[in-house]
């Protein structure tokens, strides 16, 4: 995954207006970070499916 720095956002635009910080990620960025996520925690999925 690389940084586009020309969609830089601060913290406090990405407080007040997250839906906006959100669109900006493209579908292949959110599928990373969702599998990442779902590795880093399967752990605890799997606790919680039983």
């Amino acid at each position: 995954m690389n940084v586009n720095t020309e969609n830089s956002f601060s913290i406090t635009e990405a407080n007040r207006n997250f839906s906006c910080v959100a669109h900006s990620a493209s579908d292949e960025d959110i599928i990373v970070l969702s599998k990442l996520i779902i590795e880093k925690n399967r752990e605890a999925y799997e606790v919680l499916a039983k």
